[in-house]
């Protein structure tokens, strides 16, 4: 019955035009490797703690969401894939921060020695004490 509930639920759902748009947004974020990981326990704990101060009808809207979430996304492919690509993701944004930051400092003309820069920085907020 619990079965025939649930696929009840998710027709209703599939049939509505938002259900098709968040369907189809989730499978191309997916798709794109457009999400976030929870291998951190601590953000997992976190998520936790939020859910159990939802009310009950609250985090069964919740539990519906994550399914039809989780339905939209194709099945078997690998974690091991999925967090590579969130790798590979990650670096490249890294790579283009640095590179703009590269592109930054090479416009500013003349001669930087950080350290020292930083010792007078701390000279003069000790001067300011």
């Amino acid at each position: 019955m619990t079965e025939q509930i649930a696929q009840a639920g998710e027709e209703e759902w599939g049939q509505k035009p938002t259900g098709q748009a968040e369907i189809g947004e989730a499978r191309a974020a997916y798709q794109a490797g457009d999400y976030a990981t929870m291998s951190s326990g601590v953000i997992l704990e976190r998520v936790e703690q939020q859910v159990a101060k939802l009310l009950p009808q609250e985090q069964l809207q919740l539990l519906e969401y994550i399914a039809r979430q989780l339905r939209a996304m194709p099945l078997g492919v690998p974690i091991v894939k999925v967090e590579e690509q969130a790798r590979k993701t990650r670096l490249a944004e890294v790579e283009a921060w640095l590179a703009e930051c590269d592109a930054v400092a090479e416009s500013i003309e003349g001669q930087f020695d950080s350290a020292e820069d930083l010792r007078q920085i701390r000279e003069e907020r000790a001067s300011r004490l």
